[in-house]
């Protein structure tokens, strides 16, 4: 890992975020990317509204002046960032043409019907960019020693598990594999579920490994049911793109990981490519 982006509003939830990059900055050897976007009203014509020019440059020194309260060990590289616009749709572009290997993210995690529609910059992120995105709520502890993994664990994700391993190693955590067994009918056995997960297991090796198969009535709640009564630092899943109206409808397990879990949430994509060949 070489980069780690950190989009800030300057609110205490990025501030949480920025201390969690720095721990992983100096774990991995990794640089920092600040990145602040001013979210302006949207004009056609500025060129002559010398106003709105004015605008802009007094939010852009705001910017610079608050981008200053941030400071870093000497020997992490950092590098500032002021774009104009949504941050969702600008962090999605910037991370198109610069090589960036994470992204932390601070997050209050919001309830209700209205971000089914609208969503948290959190949630549009995650739907956003095909690069891991650690999102933070409460904090973010470096000496990780149980991390959750859960998924479905077919074929399809072996390669996404083998980037979190790659990714986990380091802090040499016990894992726990996780499958949320949510209909009697189309849910494999129990017992195929394991044998299943023993192939995750092997992947993870040298990592010590436990499998859990749980009974629930959506692989969401099933996820959060078990948080609540075990134990963990931090829980990874991978981020399955779902259709727009099925994710109002029908929910997205990671969006749902990332607005409600309280521990730290990995939402690991899958490459771009293979992102459109599962479509």
């Amino acid at each position: 890992m070489k980069t780690i982006i950190v989009p800030t509003d300057f609110s205490d939830y990025s501030d949480r975020a920025v201390e969690a990059a720095t721990k992983l900055a100096g774990r991995f050897g990794a640089g920092i990317i600040l990145f602040h976007c001013l979210e302006l009203p949207q004009k056609t014509n500025i060129e002559d509204d010398e106003e709105f020019i004015e605008e802009t440059y007094n939010s852009r020194q705001n910017a610079d002046l608050l981008l200053t309260k941030y400071t870093f060990p000497a020997d992490i590289i950092v590098r500032k960032v002021i774009r104009r616009g949504s941050v969702s749709e600008e962090l999605s572009k910037f991370v198109e043409t610069e090589k960036v290997d994470l992204i932390v993210l601070g997050s209050h995690g919001v309830k209700g019907f209205k971000t089914r529609f609208m969503g948290t910059n959190a949630q549009k992120t995650v739907r956003a960019v095909h690069v891991p995105v650690l999102v933070i709520k409460k904090g973010f502890s470096d000496s990780l020693k149980n991390v959750i993994f859960a998924s479905n664990f077919n074929e399809s994700e072996q390669e996404v598990f083998s980037r979190f391993v790659e990714f986990i190693l380091p802090f040499n955590p016990t894992l726990h594999l996780l499958y949320i067994k949510d209909s009697d009918f189309w849910d494999m056995t129990y017992t195929l579920a394991h044998e299943i997960m023993d192939k995750f297991v092997a992947i993870a090796s040298p990592l010590s490994c436990e499998t859990h198969v749980q009974r629930d009535f959506s692989s969401s709640g099933g996820v959060l049911r078990y948080i609540e009564k075990n134990y963990a630092d931090m829980v990874a899943i991978s981020n399955h793109e779902r259709h727009p109206v099925k994710r109002i409808f029908m929910g997205s397990t990671v969006e749902a990981l990332v607005n409600f879990a309280q521990i730290p949430v990995l939402s690991f994509d899958f490459e771009k490519e293979a992102v459109e060949e599962i479509s």
